[in-house]
């Protein structure tokens, strides 16, 4: 019975990681998210440090007839901005969730934003 369990938690995790689709890239827009300045102490008048916006892609995928649009941040790892639209991507679609995969292999998560099915072409 041991046996059987691991065999089913063996089976479990390889569907689990089989679970990214080669979906297509349809949209990529980079966006500035702003962030708050620094104040730095400066005796009875603080002096106000402006600070870099982060950068962030709203990357919208196309799964059969349905576009799927997520907010993701750029970090060390995830630079989406060479990828070409039009393309295959991996992406996993989880409930309301887009999952990537980043440059280092790991997985990025974000929530679904956007839904919108496709103009299909006469």
């Amino acid at each position: 019975m041991k046996r059987f369990w691991i065999a089913l938690l063996f089976l479990a995790g390889i569907a689990s990681a089989t679970d990214f689709q080669q979906l297509k890239l349809v949209d990529l827009s980079p966006y500035d998210i702003a962030r708050p300045p620094i104040v730095a102490p400066n005796g009875n008048n603080p002096v106000l440090i402006g600070v870099r916006p982060a950068q962030g892609f709203a990357v919208t995928v196309a799964s059969a007839d349905i576009s799927y649009t997520a907010n993701f941040r750029a970090e060390k790892h995830f630079d989406p901005s060479h990828w070409i639209v039009g393309d295959l991507i991996p992406a996993k679609l989880d409930g309301d969730f887009m999952i990537l995969k980043r440059d280092d292999g790991k997985e990025i998560k974000s929530k679904i934003v956007r839904r919108a099915r496709l103009e299909s072409k006469p």
